[in-house]
């Protein structure tokens, strides 16, 4: 699945919550004070369409618009 990511239940709720997403680097940053929590760990057999995280960054940032 493309749109698949497997993620622990924190990171799972942030990432629902629009509170965190996956840049185009790869690196997983939290929305509003757009640090770095780490770079996301792909496995080789798992495509992730960048689709997906690209739609998944525009909510990130209509929220982050939104909360200010």
């Amino acid at each position: 699945m493309p749109n698949l990511l497997c993620l622990c239940p924190n990171h799972h709720v942030l990432f629902g919550g629009l509170e965190i997403y996956i840049d185009v680097d790869d690196v997983v940053r939290r929305t509003h004070e757009g640090d770095s929590l780490g770079r996301l760990r792909r496995h080789a057999d798992h495509r992730i369409d960048e689709s997906y995280l690209q739609y998944h960054r525009t909510l990130c940032e209509l929220s982050r618009l939104t909360k200010k």
